[in-house]
């Protein structure tokens, strides 16, 4: 049988290719997994931030790699609830770190994770010392699925009526158009804007996201279906107290309880125990060292191990560390953790 090499696309970020007869040909979607050695672990991720996207060509990799061990790279928590049962059925393995932690096919891992554990890519936010703002909240407007916008007001109104100053972000809506509603839920907003307890963000560059966020002493997430959002643990790396929502999809146990709380959002006692959470770290006079915590624990290395130590007792792989093969370029420059 033909070997087949996979191969990183030189201008294509995080993408692979594979190599044949014919050339190279780019393989959407499709993460293989390598070792400390950067040999590939005959295992083969697949995901995107719309869960299989369509230009993924399955049956292609699968030829091309028949022997491989496929596992579902979870990127869309709405899709993995929605197809739960087709990825168990399809797939060797789910990176999905604590959603159905029981499942013989679960895997402790996270591609949030991953891709944040690389300082050198400029994806850890630098804290800021000056705080100007006493929390932060991303969410979407009138989304009250996912994102949670009804539990954002509600949280934005009990912490702004006790004189908490707070950042509202959301990188698509028009804020501006918020103000001007006729609702009387949004017009809350309108009022602790105007007495500056409140700012609100539209879409902005991300380089000044990072640093509004980072002003802030404490981060919620009111937040549900979303597959561990990077913005969690971008936040963590600001050195900030997280607080995340008790049905958000998966992730709890990476956060709590050493980097932050849970809280159901939806239960009054949770949102006076959200106000305490927020004054006492408005009142905090040393460092928090949250990142600190992170980077011991979650960085590339004691990741890139705990990522080995997964697949070894799921597919009896010898890996001392493992990690996506998209990201080789990014690793051949940390040689200290591959010497």
């Amino acid at each position: 049988m033909k070997n087949y090499e996979f191969v990183k696309m030189p201008c294509t970020p995080n993408t692979v290719g594979v190599r044949t007869p014919n050339g190279i040909t780019e393989l959407y979607g499709i993460w293989p997994l390598i070792d400390e050695n950067l040999r590939f672990l005959n295992i083969i991720a697949v995901g995107h931030k719309s869960g299989i996207h369509d230009k993924v060509h399955l049956p292609l990799t699968k030829k091309l790699f028949p022997t491989a061990k496929y596992i579902f790279n979870c990127q869309s928590g709405p899709y993995l609830v929605s197809h739960y049962n087709e990825v168990l059925e399809f797939f060797d393995g789910h990176m999905t770190l604590d959603y159905d932690r029981s499942n013989s096919k679960s895997l402790y891992m996270s591609h949030s994770m991953m891709v944040r554990s690389m300082p050198f890519e400029n994806l850890f936010w630098e804290p800021q010392k000056v705080k100007k703002w006493d929390f932060s909240i991303l969410t979407r407007v009138g989304d009250n699925n996912a994102k949670r916008w009804d539990r954002c007001i509600r949280i934005v109104d009990k912490l702004c009526s006790n004189g908490l100053t707070g950042l509202v972000f959301t990188q698509r809506d028009d804020f501006s158009k918020v103000l001007r509603s006729r609702f009387s839920k949004e017009r809350i907003f309108k009022k602790y804007v105007e007495a500056g307890l409140l700012y609100l963000s539209s879409y902005i560059d991300h380089h000044k996201f990072h640093k509004l966020q980072s002003m802030a002493r404490v981060s919620i997430f009111p937040n549900t279906c979303d597959a561990f959002p990077k913005n969690i643990i971008e936040n963590v790396l600001a050195d900030k107290m997280v607080v995340i929502s008790r049905d958000l999809l998966y992730g709890k146990s990476v956060i709590t309880p050493e980097f932050g709380e849970c809280l159901d959002f939806d239960s009054r006692s949770s949102l006076e125990r959200c106000l305490e959470i927020v004054e006492k770290e408005k009142m905090r006079k040393s460092p928090l060292n949250n990142r600190q915590k992170w980077l011991k624990k979650y960085s590339f290395g004691p990741l890139a191990a705990l990522w080995a130590e997964e697949l070894n007792a799921k597919f009896n792989t010898d890996s001392k560390l493992a990690f996506f093969m998209n990201h080789i370029e990014r690793i051949k420059k940390m040689n200290s953790i591959l010497a």
